[in-house]
């Protein structure tokens, strides 16, 4: 009997929460994809119409720096926006279209170094997170992970084409 009582007491809440929140959440959701959507029209109207599908952002840390100036960006050639944030001071603080980008899909961790490809015309954004892979070939462990990025970022790539 009591357990009817709390299951009927916790349909009740779980309905009274979904009409006060739904409001809310719902046009922050449709705001959340309307500013992705912008940022991609952004970008192809700035890089893509260029052939640049790819954002690559690294910084000089001796982890990954020569690796991913020698191994990733050479894949991605001249289709390639790439930013050493080391090398640029005001970065963090930029408006800039690329520093929007990478802020919105590179996230709060593991964001650098990291390659986003955009779509041709529709569809989402592409991100390949090397961070991990870097940390632990550092620390002599799982080789393949880096590996399996790189094989990723090469179809990738060669689709871009």
């Amino acid at each position: 009997m009591m357990k009817k009582r709390e299951r009927t007491i916790g349909v009740i809440i779980g309905i009274a929460l979904t009409v006060v929140l739904l409001p809310v959440l719902l046009p922050l959701f449709a705001a959340k994809i309307m500013y992705r959507c912008a940022l991609v029209v952004a970008w192809q109207m700035r890089h893509g119409r260029h052939g640049r599908r790819w954002l690559a952002v690294y910084s000089d840390s001796a982890k990954w720096k020569h690796h991913f100036e020698a191994e990733v960006l050479p894949l991605l050639q001249n289709r390639c926006v790439a930013i050493n944030i080391s090398q640029r001071p005001n970065w963090k603080s930029a408006h800039t279209l690329e520093r929007r980008v990478h802020r919105e899909w590179g996230g709060r961790s593991n964001h650098t170094p990291i390659a986003l490809r955009f779509p041709a015309i529709a569809g989402r954004v592409e991100d390949l997170r090397f961070y991990d892979a870097y940390v632990a070939r550092a620390k002599g462990h799982a080789p393949d992970e880096l590996q399996d990025l790189l094989s990723q970022a090469r179809c990738l790539a060669n689709e871009a084409r």
